[in-house]
């Protein structure tokens, strides 16, 4: 896609990051905001590496991130009880000011594994739905 088209509905995009590739992904829209992110419907992170305060100066690409279109999923850190506490697919109910301030105000879910490389896994039915809600335009 070079260019976008007056109807973005004909190439949607579904995104879907782990770790640094959260990263990678979001300084590559920076770059090319305009041809791709008026094409996607939904964004899911597991456990991404980005910061929001990069995208400062790329508005549509800052309110995506922070739009419903948009979630993250994260690995519980602590011993088995609190990783079972944290079930996946369940609300983070508190995200401390460090945490909004490096990713905003991104709808943020338990991802109900303690393992970093399990992250997406352990949440993709969670992802497919999220993916599911965001199929029409």
């Amino acid at each position: 896609i070079e260019k976008s088209p007056a109807d973005s509905s004909l190439y949607p995009l579904f995104v879907q990051a782990h770790s640094a590739a959260g990263s990678h992904v979001v300084r590559y829209l920076m770059d090319l905001c305009d041809s791709y992110v008026p094409h996607i419907r939904a964004m899911a992170f597991t456990d991404s590496t980005h910061n929001i305060q990069w995208t400062k100066k790329t508005p549509a690409l800052y309110e995506l991130l922070e739009s419903p279109a948009s979630v993250y999923f994260r690995s519980s850190k602590g011993d088995s009880q609190t990783c079972r506490s944290h079930r996946a697919g369940m609300e983070v109910t508190s995200s401390d000011k460090n945490w909004q301030h490096r990713f905003g105000k991104i709808r943020t879910c338990w991802a109900g594994t303690s393992e970093h490389s399990l992250s997406d896994w352990s949440a993709r039915e969670f992802i497919w739905d999220h993916f599911d809600r965001h199929l029409q335009p």
